[in-house]
């Protein structure tokens, strides 16, 4: 089944697919993206709450979630194309899965998923995020100001840790809003204040 798959998908480049084989990817690409999504949600409220052994449950199931996703978009992109006409949803599924992996998996892709940006498959927002994190785990600046770093901060005479987040430095930051906008992404400030509404974090970006 494997080998069958790896072989249709080969052939996507030079030959069309069948609405079949499509549906099939597409079906497949959905359950990874809701899987990818439900465990980031569990880890979140996990850490909202306090909840250590929940916790270090879902970070588990979630590295065993991740091995297994990368191991399907590997087949789906290993001709260092991605395919035409799948939805929107699946090609946000494989943004997600090579966004979510270490920096190796991330630098091995990167260049195929630059040129689905291009082709407009990838949002040009997720490029410019997949770039921001992959300087991050270099130890870099990043460009476009997606990237956080979060902290636990115990506060005397509450009893649920506040999760704080902190902007990773940015590179050029005066222009940083000029960069967003480019690509598609709303001003810091306002993804500030959603962290704070939405995600109840307490977002902290220092410019200097």
């Amino acid at each position: 089944m494997k080998k069958a798959l790896i072989i249709a998908l080969s052939l996507m480049v030079s030959s069309p697919v069948s609405g079949q084989e499509i549906a099939q990817i597409n079906l497949r690409l959905q359950e990874i993206r809701n899987r990818d999504q439900s465990i980031r949600l569990n880890i979140a409220k996990s850490q909202q709450k306090g909840n250590i052994d929940s916790l270090i449950f879902y970070v588990e199931q979630m590295s065993k979630i991740d091995a297994e996703n990368q191991k399907y978009v590997d087949e789906i992109i290993h001709t260092k194309r991605i395919p035409d006409g799948l939805s929107r949803e699946s090609y946000s599924a494989i943004f997600l899965v090579v966004d979510h992996a270490d920096i190796s998996y991330q630098k091995s892709h990167f260049k195929t998923l630059k040129q689905a940006a291009k082709e407009g498959k990838i949002e040009q927002s997720e490029i410019s995020t997949l770039y921001d994190r992959i300087m991050m785990h270099s130890g870099r600046r990043q460009l476009f100001g997606t990237q956080t770093q979060s902290h636990t901060r115990i506060i005397e005479g509450q009893p649920i840790p506040q999760q704080v987040c902190y902007l990773w430095p940015v590179r050029r930051s005066r222009t940083l809003d000029k960069r967003r906008k480019k690509a598609g992404l709303t001003s810091i400030s306002i993804q500030v204040d959603t962290y704070r509404k939405f995600a109840n974090y307490e977002m902290v970006w220092d410019k200097s």
